[in-house]
């Protein structure tokens, strides 16, 4: 048995934002770096925690993007630490 490379895979991001307007450029420049955008969730209150409150302010947001082009998994981490 020979290894084979893995296949593509779906990206999706989850973005905590309280700025409408931030998030709006968050998405912007996730569309420059990873593509055009297929899906958009709609906005729901993040209420789970309030661990981000001083630092975001209140309420927060919560809203997920999907993008048309997959990625190779193997490159997954290297997405998590470019956007963070």
């Amino acid at each position: 048995m020979h290894p084979t490379d893995p296949e593509p895979v779906k990206l999706f991001i989850g973005i905590l934002y309280s700025d409408v307007q931030l998030m709006e450029k968050a998405i912007d420049l996730l569309r420059e770096q990873f593509g055009e955008i297929d899906y958009k969730s709609p906005e729901f209150e993040f209420k789970v925690s309030d661990y981000y409150r001083d630092e975001m302010g209140w309420p927060i947001f919560r809203r997920f993007v999907s993008f048309i082009e997959l990625i190779n998994p193997g490159d997954l981490s290297q997405n998590q630490n470019r956007n963070q």
